[in-house]
């Protein structure tokens, strides 16, 4: 998640939360921080 951001030129730096919404459990792991 946090390289996609950086991709799109966010700078992480602005960032205090992110919060997952939805997941789904059978592949919820590229979430991770």
């Amino acid at each position: 998640m946090l390289t996609g951001l950086r991709e799109i030129g966010v700078d992480l730096k602005e960032i205090a939360y992110i919060m997952v919404t939805h997941i789904h459990v059978d592949h919820w792991g590229g979430a991770s921080l």
